[in-house]
């Protein structure tokens, strides 16, 4: 994987963990909200509120954050989803088929 992907997954999981740190200590803490376009916070992904991300959670985050290129052109549908599918794995160090925060936080960054 290039340099660009792995950097484009790690500081979108620091975005995504900084919202989720802001969502901590606001009284709205675990309160679905609007995503922020640098991922919205984490609780807002978290549908089951498992305090992790499945498949299906992390590729709505993902695709809902990555919808353009590093050049501002729309990506297809397809591509999405077969990006988010390999963020997935890639984030998912402990292969559980769950991301957690502490794995957002230590996805590759380049």
């Amino acid at each position: 994987m290039s340099t660009i992907p792995k950097l484009a997954i790690g500081l979108s999981a620091a975005m995504l963990l900084a919202g989720a740190a802001g969502a901590q200590s606001s009284p709205e803490a675990g309160q679905p909200g609007p995503a922020a376009g640098a991922g919205g916070d984490f609780a807002t992904y978290d549908a089951d509120q498992s305090g992790s991300l499945d498949a299906a959670e992390f590729s709505s985050w993902y695709q809902a954050n990555h919808q353009t290129d590093k050049d501002g052109k729309p990506v297809s549908a397809d591509e999405l989803s077969r990006k988010a599918t390999q963020a997935f794995s890639q984030a998912d160090a402990d292969h559980d088929q769950r991301v957690s925060q502490a794995e957002l936080a230590g996805a590759p960054a380049g």
